[in-house]
């Protein structure tokens, strides 16, 4: 009973123990990210590499690779958006009612070039970040697989080739076992460079993975700026159409507006023409004064020359109403005093007066 008991005390003790270690490596651990460097805090958290000696780290996190790609294709979407905007705005300024409306759509088409121009360059910039890692990783992916080839076919490293598997593997304890001026070639060594070279093949693969997507993102963000290139061209000239057409329907109105001015004013010479000619009834027309005057004139010397025919009221025939014919003589005599005085109404006078007995 005081055995079990014991035993059950050794375990729960050892579990401590246990817990108490996890948790103090974890506290440890946390202290020390500030003070390492960034390939061995990258291989904490990415890319690891283990060896016989230790642990290998990539120089660049593949979840970094990863973010730039992804960084690359959202700004050519971006690129796509702008130049299918400018492209439907260029597609509406053909109908504009005015050029200025349609000088405003092409400003908007330009606004739209010249943030697809600002977003390819930050494209360039990310596409130029994979370029260099890029550069890098086949760089070392070559030189490991030439220090391989070459220690390989070597039975002795010394001198250069013996630094250069030294600055290969790269740690403590390879720089302790190789560190004399002389190291034969063996199968352990061989397995560390061959390794070492598997390593940078896998670098080298994503790295070339992410710079090959955003370099292909970038070519055909190349193409869309030419496409948006030629859209403001085109909305340009719409604009340039627009104001054409605006300036020919204005001389077209003009023209119109002319004519019909000269059609109503050539109607209204037409009426009064007619009119003229054809006056309507108890409207009294003036006529010109030489035509006028000689038919008045003639019109009232042969009402004078009546009325001095007839004479006064009630006298017209003196030869039935006087009984006695020998006062003719007189009456004739007093017509002729009482009416105006006209040469040739004088004389028939005076010839009357003459023939009288």
């Amino acid at each position: 009973m005081v055995l079990s008991r014991v035993k059950t005390h050794q375990k729960l003790r050892n579990k401590k123990k246990k817990r108490y270690r996890v948790y103090a490596g974890t506290v440890l651990l946390a202290a020390m990210i500030p003070y390492m460097s960034v390939p061995t805090y990258a291989l904490l958290t990415d890319q690891v590499q283990e060896t016989g000696q230790g642990v290998q780290a990539a120089f660049v996190f593949p979840v970094s690779i990863k973010e730039l790609a992804e960084k690359a294709a959202e700004l050519k979407e971006k690129m796509d958006t702008y130049a299918a905007e400018a492209e439907s705005t260029a597609g509406t300024i053909s109908s504009s009612e005015t050029a200025e409306g349609a000088n405003s759509l092409v400003d908007s088409v330009a606004a739209k070039n010249t943030a697809a121009e600002k977003t390819k360059k930050e494209l360039e910039k990310v596409v130029k970040q994979l370029q260099d890692y890029y550069d890098r990783a086949q760089k070392e992916k070559d030189e490991s697989k030439a220090i391989f080839d070459q220690v390989k076919s070597s039975d002795r490293l010394t001198g250069e080739i013996l630094k250069q598997v030294q600055s290969l593997l790269g740690d403590a304890a390879s720089r302790k076992n190789y560190g004399d001026e002389s190291v034969a070639v063996d199968s352990d060594l061989l397995e560390k460079i061959g390794n070492k070279v598997k390593f940078y093949d896998r670098v080298y693969n994503y790295v070339e993975s992410g710079f090959k997507k955003a370099d292909k993102e970038n070519t055909d963000a190349e193409e869309t700026l030419a496409r948006m290139d030629s859209i403001l061209s085109s909305a340009q000239a719409a604009a340039a159409g627009v104001e054409e057409r605006i300036k020919e329907e204005e001389r077209k109105k003009k023209e119109e507006e002319e004519v019909k001015k000269q059609a109503e004013e050539a109607k209204k010479q037409e009426e009064a023409k007619q009119k003229e000619e054809n006056p309507p009834k108890g409207e009294k027309i003036d006529k010109p004064e030489s035509g006028g005057n000689g038919q008045g004139a003639k019109q009232g010397n042969d009402n004078g020359g009546q009325d001095a025919l007839k004479g006064p009221a009630g006298s017209g025939d003196t030869s039935k109403g006087n009984p006695d014919p020998g006062k003719e003589d007189d009456s004739a005599k007093g017509t002729s005093e009482t009416s105006p005085a006209q040469p040739g109404n004088d004389d028939s006078a005076a010839g009357t007066d003459n023939s009288a007995p």
